[in-house]
């Protein structure tokens, strides 16, 4: 009994293994097994319909198509081909394939044939095939990997077979642990296992198991173990590796394609050579109503309804005793009387001499399929109602491009009567120019299956109108029947228009702001240029001996020029930010230290107006990843705010860190006791130019943007920043930031070689000689020459001030000029204007200056009123050494030329 029911399941194995398939004429395929659908990865009714051809890997569709041409040949006929196929993930393997003619009634119907999957044969002929090109001698030439290993679990020699099944080279191997060879997750618990095993010598002399490598791949390893032990020698471990992990897979494909079998959707019958039972599966019980014990030994016939004709039975027996496949239509009889629809598949099996011993049928219960056909017979005259009634225009298109039908919907879209276009080309409904009337085209796509599914198109029809549409396109395929393109037409003229009047409304505003923020770039050079001389003549007015009315006139004006430089640099601060070029610097940094700055620059202010500035700190340090500056700039804008709007009390800033599931935050909170805001006014407070007191009865200074760019600073830093207030009683902004950011920007850094630096006026220079030169006269043939290139009088005039005395300062008045200037003389430093009105700019001007071999580590000095953030790293780069924007006051200039001119020294 064993021996025949193993017997009857190697006739199961190797009757659906095998891939069975038929295609048209045309090579879709009309049919494929379970086999088919499990190797190509495609569910059966996914396979019907498809072109042959889509499974083949492109390099052998010319051979494969080449062969199925050639089975028309007959001296052609029963020669199989190998050829490389893709599944439905990309995954590439081998097939066989044997393909011969179907006729039907004397007429050729198309291809059937038959496959076989042979990838791992066809990997296992190329390992056979470098084997014998590489291995040699007795150690290389084993078929099985081997390995030696000591006490330490050192490997002392590999083969290249074991090379070769663990994925290393011999170099990476000989010499270290064996734990090299494993996943670093079990590497440590194997290298461990293997010294206690030796030293104990209870190494297993054969061991199955599967292991995971150090590529994470996972094989199974056949080992045996041995170990070499000589007098004179320390011991050695040989173990013999085989990879045995294609017949675990085999082992595990037998046993899922004996369960596939029997948990088959479809019945299966073997047969002997005169049609006796030899077995069936559950599916058939179920479907027939018969047990395996019932039939066993019995013939089919058993369940004809008599409803079947003979003829269809002798072609059967014809058509399977010529070694085919034979494909039909049953209307059969269960045991309890009633009647069911079967389509049956029925292949022969053969022996390894290619006899054939039984045969195999396949059987799918398609009573509700039938019942189903009836159904859709019924149904058609519901679908021409709703055909006809659609307020869509319906199209259906042959593959010629000609007109098959449309529905009144269509007809009517198109201004004509169907008439005039059932039976004429889709063109004809179209304008000569509507760009949508390519028949060619059309064809070659209908072809291809590559007709778009949806689309929108503007077009004419053919009387000139216009239209807008959107068209949905799909195939409609029936077995024998020519395929057929339905396509819905939807009228969106009306829609479109409204679409495009959005946006060319969104483009007009988004103009409107490109155009604000450009302006305020280019006021940056047209209001920092004037400041010059206001700053820099009322600052040496300060320090001149004036009547004290002159000195304080000087004082207010000096004290005005900055508060508008205040509003200038917030302004074009906005403008980066809508322009989404602000620069972050995350560097790791104590808040409580930035806190501490900003409250102490605050307090002289606090006091003069009788408020308090208190902090209060839930810890002693507190070290977070951010922007340095950005957040400076918040908060000292929070907390001016505070003071600004407070006239009694005071402000508070609090600072804690806040621990969350999604990490931890450090919190900063500003608190005041000013006038509050009211709850319809705390929303627009964060817009541009927006103040909770506005218009001509404001009672409080401020340009508006403040919050708005604090906001944006927060925000950018991956923070958030909100505000709880109520009138009378005061407000409090909190913000709250992630203590590690992680930046996605590229931050911009400016190497510091050659004096490269930037302005700085909070960190006061010993200037040496350079500032004992303020105080007393010098000659000027004493002092250093410098080129100052720049194009305004009025500018020069104010540096020519500053540095009196400091340094003798000629004046090139254009880039052509510097240049010239700069080739006849030896200057110490070079003052560099960007913004030239005539000529060549101050960039172009430096490049070739630095041309010069006696300037090429010259101090220059870029000057510029267009002081947009990230224009100092774009000056620092062509070539500048140090930058300074304008206006500046005469301490930073002579606190940059102090550095320059030290560094020059030394």
């Amino acid at each position: 009994m064993i021996n025949e029911s193993e017997k009857k399941f190697r006739k199961i194995a190797e009757g659906t293994k095998a891939i069975l398939f038929n295609t048209s004429v045309r090579g879709k395929f009309i049919y494929a097994n379970q086999a088919a659908s499990e190797v190509l990865g495609y569910e059966n009714k996914d396979l019907v319909g498809k072109f042959y051809l889509s499974f083949v890997h492109p390099d052998d569709r010319t051979k494969v198509h080449s062969y199925f041409l050639s089975q028309l040949k007959k001296y052609e006929r029963d020669r199989s081909i190998d050829f490389r196929y893709l599944n439905a993930s990309g995954k590439v393997g081998w097939l066989s394939f044997l393909v011969n003619l179907l006729y039907i009634d004397g007429k050729l119907a198309g291809f059937t044939g038959v496959a076989q999957e042979i990838t791992e044969r066809k990997q296992t002929e190329e390992a056979l095939r470098k084997s014998e090109l590489h291995f040699r001698s007795v150690w290389e030439n084993a078929a099985s990997g081997m390995r030696l290993t000591n006490e330490e679990g050192m490997i002392i020699a590999v083969n290249n077979a074991f090379c070769q099944i663990v994925g290393k080279t011999k170099e990476e191997l000989e010499g270290f642990h064996l734990s090299v060879i494993y996943s670093s997750r079990d590497s440590l618990s194997i290298q461990q296992k293997h010294q206690e095993r030796f030293k104990t010598r209870t190494v297993l002399p054969l061991v199955e198991k599967e292991f995971i490598l150090w590529n994470d791949k996972k094989v199974w390893f056949r080992v045996v173990n041995s170990f070499i032990e000589s007098e004179y020698e320390k011991p050695l471990l040989l173990g013999v590796f085989t990879d045995i992990t294609e017949q675990k897979l085999t082992e595990g494909e037998i046993k899922k394609l004996s369960q596939a079998v029997e948990q088959s959707a479809g019945a299966i019958v073997i047969t002997d050579l005169v049609g006796n039972i030899e077995y069936v599966n559950k599916k058939f019980e179920e479907t027939t109503g018969y047990t395996f014990e019932e039939v066993k030994g019995r013939n089919p016939r058993i369940l004809k309804s008599g409803e079947t004709p003979t003829e269809e039975y002798k072609k059967m027996w014809e058509c399977i005793f010529a070694g085919s496949e034979w494909r039909g239509t049953f209307h059969n009889k269960r045991k309890d009387g009633s009647f069911y629809w079967e389509a049956t598949t029925i292949s022969p099996i053969k022996n390894n001499e290619g006899k054939i011993t039984n045969f195999l049928a396949i059987k799918d219960d398609i009573t509700q399929d039938k019942l189903k056909e009836e159904m859709l017979k019924q149904s058609e005259l519901h679908f021409r109602t709703v055909w006809e009634s659609s307020i869509d225009g319906i199209r259906l298109t042959d593959e010629h491009g000609m007109i098959v039908s449309v529905n009144n919907a269509f007809a009517k879209l198109f201004e004509k009567d169907k008439n005039e276009i059932i039976g004429k080309s889709f063109a004809d409904v179209y304008g000569l120019d509507s760009g949508f009337n390519d028949v060619a085209s059309f064809v070659h796509h209908f072809r291809e299956r590559t007709i778009q599914p949806f689309m929108e198109r503007d077009i004419t029809l053919w009387n000139g109108k216009p239209m807008s549409i959107e068209l949905t396109n799909s195939f409609v395929e029936i077995e024998g029947q020519p395929p057929l393109l339905l396509s819905i037409f939807r009228n969106v003229t009306e829609k479109k228009q409204a679409e495009r009047e959005i946006i060319i409304a969104k483009e007009k505003a988004e103009e409107a702001n490109k155009v604000k923020t450009n302006f305020l770039e280019n006021m940056s050079h047209e209001l920092r240029t004037p400041m010059i001389p206001i700053l820099g003549f009322t600052e040496l007015m300060i320090g001149m001996d004036l009547p004290d009315e002159v000195k304080s006139m000087a004082v207010m004006m000096n004290k005005g020029g900055n508060r508008l430089m205040e509003t200038l640099n917030i302004i074009l601060d906005l403008a980066q930010i809508e322009k989404e070029r602000v620069i972050i610097k995350p560097t790791k940094f104590n808040l409580l230290q930035i806190i501490d700055e900003v409250c102490g620059m605050f307090q002289p202010i606090a006091k003069g107006r009788n408020l308090y500035l208190k902090k209060e700190l839930q810890t002693d340090t507190l070290i977070i990843a951010s922007d340095e500056r950005m957040l400076r700039h918040a908060i000292n804008n929070l907390i001016n705010n505070g003071l600004k709007f407070t006239n009694k009390g005071g402000v508070t800033v609090k600072a804690s860190l806040e621990k969350a599931e999604d990490g931890n935050f450090a919190v900063i909170q500003i608190c005041d006791t000013g006038i509050g805001i009211p709850k319809d006014q705390q929303d627009i407070i964060w817009e541009e130019f927006r103040q909770a007191s506005e218009g001509i009865g404001r009672s409080f200074e401020g340009n508006g943007l403040g919050l708005t760019i604090t906001k944006n600073f927060i925000e950018k830093l991956n923070g958030k920043v909100s505000v709880e207030s109520e009138v009378g009683k005061g407000s409090t902004f909190t913000i709250k930031l992630p203590m590690d950011n992680n930046f996605d920007i590229k931050e911009i850094l400016v190497k510091k070689e050659n004096g490269i630096s930037e302005q700085s006026a909070q960190h006061p220079l010993d200037f040496g000689e350079i500032q004992k030169a303020t105080e007393e006269p010098v000659k000027p043939n004493q002092l250093r020459k410098v080129l100052y290139v720049e194009d305004e009088e009025i500018s020069f005039s104010v540096v020519n001030h500053f540095l009196k005395n400091v340094v003798s300062l000629d004046w090139a008045k254009s880039g052509q000029e510097g240049v010239v200037m700069a080739r006849g003389n030896k200057y110490e430093a070079i003052l560099m204007d960007i913004n030239l009105a005539k000529g060549i700019d101050g960039m172009q001007t430096t490049k070739l200056i630095r041309e010069m071999m006696q300037y090429q580590q010259t101090p220059i000095i870029a000057i510029t009123a267009y002081a947009m953030r990230g224009a100092k790293e774009e000056f620092l780069g062509a070539g500048c050494s140090h930058y300074i924007s304008k206006p500046f006051t005469k301490t930073a200039l002579l606190q940059l030329m102090g550095e320059v001119l030290e560094k020059k020294v030394k």
